[in-house]
């Protein structure tokens, strides 16, 4: 899949030597921000992953790299909109978000 011409990230993506995309289609009444639907998305993991991801930090941590934790470890008493850059969003670190498009990293 190739990435939309009005992605923020287009034009940062020359030099990369890997990058991963994913896009679906949702229903959504468009009062949701794109980060409002990753949380949503990201609270709803079902639980086989998350016991995956708690195997994966267990066996990564003696190795000596980093616990991301869960990717359901998310506020349930944050909104989207007091989230800055650089915070963590479940598994991620918040790089930027507007509306329609939030740009996470790990």
């Amino acid at each position: 899949m190739s990435i939309p011409r009005q992605s923020r990230i287009r034009d940062q993506l020359d030099n990369a030597y890997f990058y991963d995309t994913f896009c679906q289609e949702i229903a959504s009444d468009h009062s949701e921000t794109a980060l409002d639907v990753f949380i949503r998305m990201a609270r709803r993991t079902p639980p086989w992953i998350a016991r995956l991801m708690r195997w994966r930090n267990h066996i990564v941590a003696k190795l000596g790299l980093k616990n991301l934790g869960g990717l359901e470890d998310i506020s349930v008493n944050k909104a989207s909109s007091d989230y800055r850059a650089g915070e963590r969003v479940g598994i991620f670190t918040l790089v930027e978000q507007t509306h329609d498009e939030v740009l996470l990293e790990d």
